[in-house]
């Protein structure tokens, strides 16, 4: 998983939202995460269509880290999402 310095040249980081509401169907440009998995206490869907752009000088902190086969997870339906890989 990278972090914040492994983006030194950008000043900006990509986002992506999650949500607890949506997770009855997870479609393939979307990742489930079920709890305690990175501090949530709630299952989760981090929707990887709905990516936002914000300047590194906002981030204040981290709230939590999700285990290798949870970012692998996120990483293929980011793939899918940005058309990198079609299903």
């Amino acid at each position: 998983m990278e972090t914040l310095n492994e983006h030194e040249h950008s000043p900006v980081i990509l986002l992506a939202a999650i949500t607890s509401r949506k997770t009855d169907r997870i479609y393939p440009f979307e990742a489930l995460i079920e709890p305690p998995e990175g501090g949530l206490s709630q299952r989760s869907n981090v929707l990887l269509i709905e990516l936002r752009a914000l300047d590194k000088k906002r981030v204040v902190g981290r709230l939590g880290s999700v285990s290798p086969p949870v970012m692998n997870r996120v990483d293929a339906a980011l793939r899918i999402a940005t058309g990198l890989v079609r299903i």
